[in-house]
């Protein structure tokens, strides 16, 4: 895999929209440096500082690509009414851009192979070929939401976090490179994010998660039934790698497995106090008070699965583990 050297891009931007998916509660971060304060890398400040400003652009990623179109003749859905289109209404400085499906995500994958930032037998794995089945959606929309950052930048938002939204012009300055907001002090969103183009945070980030899927079954890629991983597997490469390497490359801090640390009960501060004028940040709370959204009058919180239900779409993990042969009627699923 090719070392990537950041360079400045025109900016374009894609924002990927998919399920958000739920952390497990009884996994808890250790944090390997507690014994000092949490300090930004001065070396990936000035990095930062030589990127453009990021674009005020939304794309979405969603298999249906009219999912808040559709509606136009109807009375549309909560969920829609009070995220996308609500969104639509309420930022004036960011620009939407069109709804990215399945076939677009591979594209970007196909692309960034053709780059050398991952290999061809890693894009084979993802997106298919004659001879092996992709791999589970989510597993692809992990890594195309960090090409998409690398390569266009933009602001990131999965499709259940993108309710009740704030004004962004409010929050960024024209300064800002980065943010990092947080899931309460659980780690750093793994569902909202966004970024000036060519940000080396996410070739870092994009280089373990291949380490993870090619090498970590002794030396080989992990295993699969019918294309897919297991959802450990999934999840392992999704959100706590996502954390960690951001400690890494960030603060320079490593930290290992997934919850609460005393390394997140401060890091918002050090991001405030350190790098206010480049690293945006905040805490997601709930729908009605996070990063995304601001507390307003008649807020409420809407489901999901009112959307989901339009469209038959079943939670991932419970559809990844039929193709594992994992009885789920037997077991307790947690995060439903």
């Amino acid at each position: 895999m090719k070392s990537q050297q950041p360079t400045k891009t025109p900016a374009d931007v894609i924002v990927n929209i998919i399920a958000k998916q739920q952390q497990p509660a009884d996994d808890v971060t250790k944090d390997e440096g507690n014994d000092r304060e949490n300090r930004l890398d001065q070396e990936y400040l000035q990095h930062l500082r030589s990127l453009d400003p990021f674009p005020r652009k939304l794309h979405i990623l969603f298999p249906h690509k009219g999912f808040y179109k559709r509606h136009d003749d109807r009375p549309p859905l909560n969920f829609v009414k009070n995220g996308i289109l609500r969104f639509h209404g309420t930022q004036p400085g960011v620009e939407c851009h069109r709804v990215r499906d399945d076939a677009d995500m591979d594209h970007i994958i196909r692309m960034a192979a053709g780059d050398g930032i991952i290999s061809t037998e890693e894009m084979n794995t993802l997106v298919g070929n004659e001879t092996q089945p992709a791999a589970h959606p989510v597993e692809r929309s992990d890594l195309a939401r960090l090409l998409i950052m690398w390569y266009f930048g933009g602001m990131y938002v999965d499709v259940d976090s993108l309710i009740n939204s704030r004004d962004f012009d409010k929050v960024f300055l024209t300064t800002v490179k980065m943010c990092l907001p947080t899931n309460v002090e659980i780690n750093f969103a793994h569902s909202h994010f966004c970024s000036s183009p060519k940000n080396r945070l996410y070739i870092d980030i994009i280089n373990q998660m291949s380490e993870h899927r090619m090498k970590s079954n002794g030396g080989t890629p992990i295993e699969r039934r019918g294309g897919w991983a297991s959802k450990q597997a999934l999840f392992a490469n999704g959100p706590p790698l996502f954390n960690r390497v951001i400690f890494a490359t960030v603060f320079g801090k490593s930290v290992t497995g997934y919850g609460t640390i005393p390394a997140m009960q401060n890091a918002r501060q050090v991001l405030k106090e350190q790098a206010g004028d480049l690293i945006v940040t905040g805490k997601w709370k709930s729908q009605c008070d996070s990063f995304i959204a601001a507390p307003f009058e008649g807020c409420a919180e809407w489901p999901r699965t009112e959307l989901y239900s339009l469209y038959n779409m079943s939670r991932w993990r419970v559809v990844v583990d039929r193709r594992w042969g994992i009885n789920t009627r037997s077991i307790k699923v947690r995060n439903k």
